[in-house]
């Protein structure tokens, strides 16, 4: 039952700390199991500290933003020299083709919610 508990109170501590709610203090969450304070209360503070850890928001520098950027579009070039002519079969599947895929697909699905209507309209009053 308290290894139940100790991890509920964990799990407690972890969803305030998620809302923001980490101001409450450590000892409202030991009062909750006295006889594991002394087990509890390092927990506890481990929580609190890589809480406070990941809340720090990282930026990268601009100039590594801009390499970054360089480097990999030369990677892509490097994998399709050619450009997107010489990438692979699957990905030179033509506009036209995805918007009539996508047209009838529609179209189905409004025929199919048609359908559905009117068979509702025949059921007879007993069945609904």
């Amino acid at each position: 039952m308290d290894e139940a508990l100790l991890q509920d109170v964990l799990a407690k501590q972890a969803d305030d700390l998620a809302r923001g709610e980490g101001a409450k203090p450590r000892e409202a969450y030991l009062q909750i199991l006295p006889s594991r304070a002394a087990e509890l209360a390092p927990l506890l503070e481990i929580a609190e500290r890589t809480s406070r850890l990941m809340s720090v928001q990282v930026k990268p520098d601009a100039a590594f933003r801009e390499e970054l950027h360089r480097e990999l579009l030369a990677m892509a070039q490097q994998r399709y020299p050619g450009g997107w002519a010489n990438s692979p079969p699957w990905m030179n599947v033509s506009r036209s083709w995805i918007i009539g895929a996508a047209a009838v697909g529609s179209a189905v699905s409004v025929a199919g919610l048609v359908a559905y209507f009117i068979r509702q309209r025949q059921l007879p009053a007993l069945f609904r």
